[in-house]
């Protein structure tokens, strides 16, 4: 049965990682400004344009002045997100029971959190599809943003050296 606490380590790391990116996510709601990317996880609004229309204009990070009474009202279905993260510890708990020994191996326990994170999966890349080249925008906006930044400092610490 090696094989079976094996497998539960590895998806329990799995979830543990989706479990991660969920909670970084859940961090934006105590930002001033929520970058675009978290407010489509957070909101499920896809298209740069509508979450326009929703929040207002964006600066030049593709930031958004929100509060979180704005995201919580444009995503009506928290107990659905929460519920899934929710769930997602209890399959992490049930999985390290398992290698732990705490359980006995359980193969429809690991065949169930393999479909859980398969589904998952499936349907945000289907939504990130659909709005890939705004993403891949953004990221690349915000390299050369950072760039930019990085060699300004670089200048005025070069300059401040040369008094």
């Amino acid at each position: 049965m090696y094989l079976v606490e094996t497998a539960a380590f590895i998806l329990a790391i799995i979830l543990l990682h989706s479990l991660l990116g969920k909670f970084g996510v859940l961090r934006a709601f105590f930002d001033k400004k929520v970058h675009a990317i978290a407010l489509r996880e957070l909101t499920a609004i896809n298209r740069r344009e509508d979450l326009i229309a929703r929040f207002g204009p964006h600066d030049e990070a593709y930031r958004f002045n929100t509060t979180f009474g704005h995201i919580l009202a444009a995503r009506p279905w928290w107990r659905w997100i929460i519920g899934n993260i929710v769930l997602e510890m209890a399959l992490i708990y049930a999985l390290l029971s398992v290698v732990f020994g705490n359980i006995a191996a359980n193969i429809p326990l690991i065949v169930g959190a393999a479909l859980y994170y398969a589904i998952m999966h499936f349907l945000i890349i289907r939504h990130f599809k659909a709005v890939r080249p705004e993403v891949e925008e953004e990221f690349a906006h915000g390299e050369q943003l950072r760039r930019d930044r990085l060699d300004r400092l670089a200048k005025e610490r070069d300059e401040h050296e040369k008094k």
